[in-house]
Parts: C-alpha cells; structure tokens; sequence
C-alpha cells in the first residue's frame, strides 16, 4: 500500500540509500543537517521508504524545494508527482526556487515552475591549488562581521537567509574577504558528500570570489572539493584549470512571480547546495 507521511529522524538510514541508489552523495550527515533545517514527505510502499521530497523555508515568502527522489523500483509510477503536490499544498511560501536535473524538468514544468538559468557542478581533487591573490585581506568572520554578512546575502538573493547561514557556519568556516576596511565577499565551507563542498559565495565581483576560492582551497588542501556555480560564470572554466571541473549541469527552475533570484543572481556566484540554494 502507498502512502505519503512526514519525514522525520527515523527516516534518515533509509532516505541515504535512496540517494546512493540515484548516485547522490549525501551521506547520513548530510541528510540530518537538510531535515534539521526543513521539513520532508515520504512516500512508503508499505514500511518502506520509496522517495522523498524536501523544502527549506527561507524568510515567509520564499523557499526552496528539493532533494526530490524515487527508488528505481518506482519509478514512472507517478509518486514524484504526488509527493511534489503534496509539498506545494504544505507551503506557504509562494515563491519556490528548485535545481532540477534533466529528467526532472518536464515534471517541474508540469507544477508551474519556469527554467531561468543553468548551474554548473564543478568538483574533483585540485590538480594544483591557485595563489591567493594579495589585492584582499581573507580571515575568519567575525561576529561583527555577520551585520554585513547578512545585509550582503539579502541584497544579493532578496531573501532573508539569515537562519540557514547561521546553521551553515556552525557546521564549517565563514570567511571574509576585505579591500582595505571594507566587508566586500563571504564564503562558507563545511564538509558534504565525498569531501567538502564551498559555498556560497556572496561576493562584489569575480575577483572577489577567486580571491576567496583561492584561499579557501589551500586552506582545505588536496581533498575532494565541489562548488555549485551558476552556468554563465567564468568561474566554470577557471575551476577546470585547478581540476575542478564541470561533472552535471542542472536547470534553475522558480514558482511564483517577481523571483528575487532573477533580479540578484549576479552576486550570488556560488550555492550553498542544489538543495538549499
């Protein structure tokens, strides 16, 4: 028998074997930190988790939606769209941002969401690590930093992010890129999948986000290493050179009219995750 029900802790064993059915790299981790942050729905045949939905509520108007997977098993059987249905009904945001691979577009479309940009998954273990340019100063955020942090992140996604970025720090470094005195990019790292994933990445312009990728990778040194870049970013081939390359590319897809993320993608160059955004 099918049926939909609220995903909790219990769940999280079982949701990370679907994600390495479907060659996902969330781990048990990575799992708990996404449904501490949101809430999920379950489809179950029976006791057995078969797919989940996920979202994120960021601010009262915005949200993100993802991490939307189906045991193969079960696949064409109509459960994403019911499990999709379901999460809409349970939201009251009403503009949603999702990253959709390409299987998962027409379904998307299907529910009243629009493609509006690409984003690039760049990963690998660095060949070289890049010098750290001398033109900002990067250190450790402090708390006197977070004021600008968030006001920068709010002008950049026009939404209130300030809870998840919050949790993100917690769980890795926020550091700070500096011209002279001034606050001028921020970007997050913390452990995710196969290794550590950076972002996001906040930023005045692209030297700023290579000045803080830059020191962020020598900091971390020759592991695994993924950012999420939006497609239209010189970011994508720069990465290639250190051997971070582009592996997938997923489409931006929004619900709801007047997306902020429309109107302020252009500072926002690096995601927290598909998931988060």
């Amino acid at each position: 028998m099918i049926t939909l029900s609220k995903l909790d802790e219990n769940h999280i064993a079982a949701a990370a074997l679907l994600s390495q059915e479907a060659r996902w790299p969330h781990r048990e981790s990575d799992w708990t930190f996404l449904l501490a942050q949101g809430q999920g729905i379950g489809v179950f045949d029976g006791a057995s988790l078969v797919g989940t939905t996920m979202w994120w509520p960021q601010g009262e108007r915005h949200a993100t939606l993802g991490m939307v997977l189906v045991k193969r098993s079960h696949q064409r059987k109509g459960l994403g769209s019911k499990m999709m249905r379901a999460a809409l009904e349970a939201m009251p945001q009403n503009h949603i941002l999702l990253h959709a691979t390409q299987e998962g577009v027409s379904l998307y479309k299907n529910m009243g969401f629009r493609d509006v940009g690409r984003i690039a998954q760049c990963q690998g273990v660095p060949t070289t690590l890049p010098d750290v340019p001398s033109g900002f100063e990067i250190k450790p955020a402090g708390e006197e930093d977070w004021p600008i942090i968030l006001a920068m992140d709010y002008a950049a996604r026009g939404w209130n992010r300030s809870e998840l970025l919050r949790a993100l720090a917690k769980c890795g470094g926020v550091y700070c890129a500096f011209d002279q005195d001034n606050l001028v990019g921020y970007a997050i790292t913390r452990p995710f999948g196969l290794g550590a994933i950076i972002g996001p990445i906040v930023s005045a312009d692209l030297s700023v986000a290579k000045a803080l990728i830059s020191h962020l990778l020598n900091l971390e040194g020759p592991g695994f290493m993924r950012l999420d870049v939006f497609q239209s970013s010189e970011l994508v081939e720069w990465l290639s050179g250190f051997g971070l390359v582009q592996v997938d590319q997923s489409a931006v897809m929004v619900r709801g009219e007047g997306s902020a993320m429309e109107n302020h993608a252009h500072s926002l160059l690096v995601l927290a995750s598909h998931a988060l955004g």
